[in-house]
């Protein structure tokens, strides 16, 4: 603890807020580690200012490899890009694609990342070809190369075919020293321009992360959430499109969350919502670092209209030709199922996938409230001869009248219930869930035992588990609040109702917590995949699993599975949709391409139970 502190204090008291923004963002492990890294900064800041001493061109050894090669050559360090806040930016083409390069006179290659290259149309695209060429960056860490081709690069009114290399860097593209030096390129440092010839090119710098700062003291209470403002620290930080991220200090030593949002940064203030899950209340003083404020980078989409770009992830850009979605660019509330499901996909997959998204855009719930309404079956409750049952109002706590008024208002607005003058009531009663949330239930017991059953079966989920054996990609998909989807035969809609202390009201849909729901719902979803179950898809009520041996052959199958719900008229929901999986939490196992085990979190009561330590314990 004190070594944590001495860190800490050593890092406040660094003069320069650079330097130590740069030594936090280091993480150092101990005050050792700090003044290490804080010398070497300091170290490389007067080495740049030297302006007298001309700049030592960096070499390194490199030739092509063949069949018989082993990975070997030299390292080439190159500092230029780790270090310093001044860069300078131009923008440039590659082939087809506008790329920001870094001007680095410290780099002797020209290079992009690997998510520049994906993005040239296949047709025509230069095959890259291997090189045993080792680089390392300033820390120290290894840069491998994907290869190297000629590109058609285009500066300004420059447009030349070069040698450009592909590697994983952290930004677009770097315009190395051997470029600016064979096109007789100008750099002026003190005004931020390079001239190629006679044309110069502006500095379109990209703007930095920033740290966030408390404006004012604040007590987060014990198990609570707290709204606060920060402001924007570090300079004149970026203006515009920005997302919020918790730092490392109120994780690691105040033990706080802080929700990951977008925020617009044209002005300072920045809305911020802290959560403290411990038993403590914790006090965060006015100028406390909680977050860190970085731009978020906008893909614009094509201008033709043949293709469409979105982003899916960091390195992930994907096209799409034509869809079910509206003019071809995947919809907002899809954006983060495209971004789970393409994770582990190759730039081919990631396109196949894409358009298959795109084509069944309207299949996926834009809203909790965007509910589906099936015709395929409708819920009966056969009572025979039985009287209507008749069961009065229970008294609610007044913290929860507000709530279960909401959720009335909320169900009446999505056409789930409708006002009712049913002989026929049940009471209502609001469970808590895990996360903290309340769960509307209606208790029908007394219905339940005057209610013919369903002997309907579900399937067995040890054979659904063993027909999964031999599958290596799986997609499970999950209804979004599936119940509420089929419809309830208007007849028998007065039984459903329930009574508050603000009224009477029947369901439309079918609720939960009915004896039958279950035989009718899974009699619903083996009609709607007649004909894939056991061979295409696997299903247990809402939750089903599409499964193959092969990328191509899942696809094909998932296509299948959406287009009938799509004739159903069923929707599902994206934030429960796991797409392409290597492996998948299913039926309460974990199922992957090497098997089936138990998932960790069903067994964890058991995996923690303590060892008995006397007779008494056991």
């Amino acid at each position: 603890m004190r070594e944590t502190l001495a860190k800490d204090y050593f890092i406040d008291a660094l003069g320069d807020s650079e330097s130590k923004w740069k030594v936090y963002q280091a993480r150092p492990r101990c005050l050792e580690d700090a003044v290490t890294i804080a010398v070497e900064l300091e170290a490389f800041g007067l080495a740049e200012s030297r302006k007298s001493i001309p700049p030592r061109k960096l070499a390194a050894r490199q030739r092509l490899a063949d069949k018989n090669d082993t990975p070997t050559g030299s390292m080439l360090r190159s500092r230029a890009w780790s270090v310093g806040a001044n860069r300078l930016y131009v923008m440039g083409e590659l082939e087809c694609v506008q790329v920001k390069f870094l001007v680095d006179t410290g780099a002797n290659l020209t290079i992009v990342r690997p998510a520049i290259y994906d993005k040239l149309p296949e047709p025509g695209r230069p095959e890259l070809e291997p090189v045993s060429l080792e680089m390392a960056v300033a820390d120290g860490r290894p840069l491998p190369f994907h290869g190297r081709a000629p590109f058609l690069l285009k500066i300004g009114e420059l447009a030349v075919k070069h040698d450009v290399w592909v590697a994983n860097i952290d930004i677009d593209g770097i315009l190395g020293y051997e470029f600016l030096q064979k096109y007789n390129c100008t750099l002026d440092a003190g005004r931020g321009k390079l001239t190629i010839g006679s044309q110069r090119q502006e500095n379109k710098e990209q703007p930095s992360c920033c740290r966030i700062a408390l404006r004012e003291t604040i007590v987060v209470a014990a198990d609570s959430e707290k709204m606060c403002t920060g402001l924007l620290t570090d300079g004149e930080p970026h203006r515009g499109t920005a997302v919020v991220e918790a730092s490392e200090e109120l994780v690691g030593r105040h033990g706080l969350l802080l929700a990951k949002v977008v925020v617009d940064t044209s002005k300072r203030e920045i809305p911020l919502r802290i959560m403290n899950p411990s038993a403590m209340p914790v006090t965060l003083y006015k100028g406390t670092t909680v977050g860190t404020c970085e731009p978020v980078i906008v893909i614009e989409a094509s201008q033709e209209n043949r293709v469409n770009c979105i982003s899916v992830g960091e390195e992930a850009t994907v096209e799409k030709d034509s869809g079910g979605s509206e003019n071809g660019v995947l919809p907002e509330h899809m954006q983060n199922l495209a971004k789970r499901s393409c994770r582990d996909l190759d730039a081919g997959q990631r396109r196949k996938v894409m358009e298959l998204l795109a084509d069944f855009a309207d299949v996926f719930a834009k809203t909790p409230d965007d509910l589906g309404r099936t015709n395929v079956a409708k819920h009966r409750i056969e009572t025979g001869l039985a009287k209507p049952i008749r069961q009065a109002a229970r008294r609610l706590p007044v913290h929860q009248k507000e709530e279960a008024k909401q959720e009335i208002s909320r169900m009446l607005k999505s056409d789930v219930i409708e006002p009712s003058s049913s002989s026929w009531s049940s009471p209502v009663v609001l469970v808590k869930k895990k996360d903290g949330s309340t769960r509307f239930c209606v208790d029908y017991r007394k219905l339940n035992e005057v209610t013919t059953k369903d002997s309907y079966p579900l399937p067995r989920i040890d054979d659904t588990l063993d027909t999964l054996g031999g599958s290596r990609w799986f997609c499970t998909l999950d209804l979004a609040s599936g119940y509420w989807q089929v419809e309830v035969a208007e007849e028998d809609r007065p039984k459903t109702a329930f009574v508050t202390f603000n009224g009477l009201y029947q369901f439309k849909v079918l609720p939960f917590g009915l004896c039958n729901a279950p035989a009718t719902f899974e009699r619903l979803m083996e009609r709607v995949l007649k004909g894939l179950q056991w061979y295409t898809c696997l299903l247990y009520l809402d939750d089903v699993i599409v499964y193959g041996e092969t990328f191509l052959k899942t696809l094909g199958r998932l296509k299948e599975v959406l287009q009938k719900l799509r004739e159903a008229g069923l929707k599902l929901s994206p934030k429960k949709c796991n797409l392409f999986q290597n492996q998948v939490a299913y039926l309460g196992h974990i199922v992957s391409k090497e098997g089936i085990s138990p998932d960790p979190e069903k067994t964890q009561d058991v995996t923690d139970w303590p060892v008995p330590a006397s007779v008494t314990e056991v």
